[in-house]
């Protein structure tokens, strides 16, 4: 299991730990969410990202990230699983725009892919990969949340796509 660093990922993780088993669990800023430096509120770095005259995925906030920044995070940390996990099944606790990234990693697609691919909170998502291949793959699952609906129903297995190479 990696996990972020950040509170709400570690948090996810101890909701967790009774399903995992005797499982090491490896928390790591390498899948943090993208960092926006000095801007400690959306407020504070939207203000920012206006005045700069940049698209998003473009700007750098002072001691922070562009989405190009993490994409590369994406990558390194994609290239260590396939280097040191090949056969493993893998847990990755993480956030929106690191795991949309690495998802585009897995898949070999490019960043401008990203606007298609929607990571609903805790939803989640599975590939299953053998010989470096994807075979099938499945994204924003959501059905298990189904337990705390307060009326299950019949649409929400709509909400995942599973798709087979």
């Amino acid at each position: 299991v990696y996990c972020s660093e950040l509170r709400r990922a570690k948090e996810t993780v101890q909701e967790m730990l009774p399903y995992l088993g005797d499982v090491p669990i490896v928390y790591t800023k390498g899948i943090n969410e993208v960092s926006r430096g000095i801007y400690r509120t959306r407020q504070e770095f939207t203000l920012a990202l206006k005045g700069s005259g940049l698209k998003e995925h473009k700007f750098r906030p002072p001691e922070g990230e562009n989405y190009f920044d993490v994409e590369e995070r994406a990558a390194k940390f994609w290239d260590f699983l396939k280097g040191n996990h090949a056969t493993d099944t893998v847990l990755v606790v993480g956030h929106g725009i690191f795991l949309r990234f690495l998802m585009l990693q897995i898949q070999g697609l490019h960043m401008r892919e990203m606007a298609y691919l929607n990571v609903d909170n805790a939803s989640l998502s599975s590939f299953l990969i053998e010989d470096g291949k994807v075979l099938t793959y499945r994204i924003n699952d959501c059905t298990h949340l189904l337990q705390y609906a307060e009326s299950k129903r019949e649409d929400a297995q709509r909400t995942k796509i599973e798709v087979s190479s």
